[in-house]
This record gives C-alpha cells, sequence and structure tokens, in this order.
C-alpha cells in the first residue's frame, strides 16, 4: 500500500482551459506566461480572492505585449482586476490610476482587494478648470 500524496494545487492550465482559446494555450510563450503569473499572484493573494481564468489570461496577454493594451471586455467581466493585478506583476507601485468620479469608490475597493498590502488613497478634484 502507497502513502498518499497530499493534494497538490491544480496545475495553472487546467482551469484555463476551459475558458480560454486552446490555440492561445499550445504557444509555448502564452502558457510560460499563464503559468508564471498564476504562480506569482499565488504568493501574492494568499487567501484573497482570485482572479477567474480569463482574467488570468488576460493579464498574461498585457504582459506579452508590454502592457500596450486596450482592454474593452463588456461591463461587468472583470477589467478592473486585470488592470490592478496587472500594476502589481508589472511591479508599478506607487501608480496613479485616473477614472471618472462616478467610479472612484469602486477603483478605491477593487485596489484595496487586488492590492493586497498597498496603500490606496483616493483623491477628489472638486474645483472645475
Amino acid at each position: 500500500m502507497t502513502a498518499e500524496r497530499p493534494r497538490a494545487l491544480p496545475h495553472p492550465l487546467v482551469e484555463l482551459s476551459a475558458c480560454v482559446d486552446p490555440s492561445t494555450l499550445r504557444h509555448p510563450v502564452a502558457r510560460e506566461a499563464v503559468i508564471q503569473i498564476t504562480l506569482t499572484l499565488r504568493k501574492h493573494l494568499r487567501g484573497e480572492r482570485w482572479p477567474l481564468p480569463y482574467q488570468i489570461a488576460a493579464v498574461a496577454y498585457c504582459a506579452l505585449a508590454k502592457d500596450r493594451v486596450l482592454v474593452a471586455d463588456e461591463q461587468g467581466v472583470g477589467k478592473t482586476p486585470v488592470g490592478l493585478l496587472r500594476i502589481l506583476l508589472a511591479g508599478l507601485v506607487p501608480a496613479v490610476v485616473v477614472a471618472p468620479a462616478s467610479m472612484l469608490l469602486k477603483w478605491k475597493e477593487e485596489s484595496e482587494i487586488w492590492l493586497p498590502g498597498v496603500e490606496v488613497h483616493r483623491l477628489d478634484r472638486v474645483d472645475r478648470f
């Protein structure tokens, strides 16, 4: 009888294969980027919320495109976490996010979730030019 090995976390590509174009994951550079990003996120987001697989793929795409990307997904699918995770993984802290006044509170709340340990400030400008 063999001893049962402790169960490891699933391989990053297992979850992604369900919701990402498989041809993307066949490319070795994209595959490596997804794996590295997932492993890095596991260090930063211990016990916190976890991005959905397509959000990890979007962060990987941003990294591969050297951040020359416009993330224009549908409303509510998670563009904010993609942007914040890219800021975190690229080491772009401190960062300034410019957003419409109606979105400032949402960005602050999401920043506190996706950028653990990073101090977040909301700056309001009341004066008009």
